[in-house]
């Protein structure tokens, strides 16, 4: 069951038909990763991409190292991995 669940959903799905409650809870799933964003403790929007610059004059171009400890989606990954392991 996801974490957030009783808090967050339960009490949402007490106030809604229960022929309905499947569809509810679909559309509020939906949207959870917008709602976490709004917790700066998830909100990681630069763990979604890498800026490599680009030059239109040298495709050849070999992007430059990527520093591995600025927050960026290969932080976000390793972190998942980590997190991973854990369960």
């Amino acid at each position: 069951m996801h974490p957030d669940f009783q808090q967050r959903w339960a009490p949402q799905l007490r106030q809604v038909d229960p022929k309905d409650q499947d569809l509810y809870l679909l559309m509020l799933v939906a949207r959870w990763l917008a709602d976490t964003r709004q917790n700066s403790e998830f909100d990681h929007p630069s763990w979604h991409y890498i800026n490599f610059p680009y030059r239109s004059d040298d495709r050849s171009t070999v992007p430059p190292c990527v520093d591995p400890n600025k927050e960026n989606i290969l932080a976000g990954y390793r972190l998942a991995d980590l997190l991973q392991q854990q369960y």
